[in-house]
């Protein structure tokens, strides 16, 4: 097993051996098992339900590390491309956003963003605060982006050696230059949500 620390792996059903679901890791392996037992929020996830499903029937959910990474800010791009390839490939994840970091691509229901709304309706913020908010939601550095960038272009041909190498999770050459052309030039999401 790997000892990394910064890596994007597959949750796998035992059943089908299908992947459903990709996520990354900054702390090697005690992420992919964290799963096993959600905390907060993480218990209403669509994953968490899928993992709970297997558990009742006395499963355990297997895992595949897919891609090993050099730092934090790299892991989440790389948790992008293989989310945006699994969803090209028809893989059926519980994944609900488009990876990387917060969540892109989720779509609130009306109802929660009612909540939110009510929720801060009239309500103000320092200007200290605001200051934090703006800088947080700020394009990455055109340094970060270059770096992701390259980090990309070198794990490729790598990455189309070991798919092409893991039957039955080949896809076409036409689905490999989808997803090509539809993270180039992509910095974050949002991608469009694959529905099934």
């Amino acid at each position: 097993m790997t000892r990394a620390r910064h890596l994007v792996y597959a949750l796998i059903d035992p059943r089908s051996l299908l992947v459903r679901y990709i996520g990354k890791s900054s702390s090697g392996l005690a992420r992919v098992k964290a799963h096993r037992n959600p905390s907060g929020r993480a218990q209403k996830t669509y994953s968490a339900a899928w993992v709970k499903s297997l558990q009742a029937l006395g499963l355990d959910y297997q895992y595949t590390i897919l891609e090993v990474c050099s730092d934090a800010e790299v892991t989440g791009a790389a948790e992008q491309w293989w989310i945006a390839y699994g969803r090209l490939s028809d893989w059926p994840l519980t994944n609900l956003t488009d990876g990387g970091e917060g969540c892109p691509g989720y779509k609130k229901s009306a109802e929660t963003r009612a909540k939110i709304g009510n929720a801060n309706r009239g309500r103000t913020r320092s200007l200290e605060t605001r200051a934090r908010m703006s800088a947080a939601a700020r394009a990455r550095s055109p340094e970060t982006l270059a770096k992701i960038g390259a980090a990309s272009k070198e794990r490729w041909p790598r990455i189309r050696e070991r798919v092409l190498a893991a039957r039955p999770l080949v896809v076409s050459e036409e689905t490999g230059r989808k997803i090509s052309n539809a993270l180039t030039g992509r910095t974050r999401g949002p991608y469009k949500k694959h529905n099934k």
